[in-house]
């Protein structure tokens, strides 16, 4: 990222980004996930379940806050309902990009 910053190159980063170098585009992870779970609710359904990376588990501190919505927004509608429960939420380990082709372009 600071080599192609430093010669000029725009660059921009979409969804988790590595660096706070060049621009950036994300999602809104809370809304969205609260949007998703309060629909699930709508439908009637209580005993939703959480799968996901644990927030605080990245070692990317500008890719971290992703999860830390998403389980936010799951967590707050789940306690605003009386449904949260600790055996609905299982976190998957982060992945790792050691052995991926390209790493560091994406996740």
């Amino acid at each position: 990222m600071a080599h192609a910053v430093d010669a000029g190159v725009p660059v921009v980063q979409v969804e988790r980004p590595r660096s706070e170098l060049g621009h950036r585009i994300t999602v809104k992870n809370y809304q969205g996930a609260e949007r998703a779970m309060r629909h699930l609710i709508e439908l009637g359904h209580r005993r939703i379940a959480y799968v996901g990376e644990e927030p605080g588990s990245q070692s990317n501190p500008f890719a971290d806050y992703v999860e830390n919505e998403r389980f936010g927004a799951y967590r707050d509608v789940m306690v605003s309902m009386s449904c949260f429960r600790d055996e609905l939420v299982s976190f998957a380990r982060p992945k790792s990009s050691e052995h991926i082709p390209g790493a560091g372009h994406g996740y």
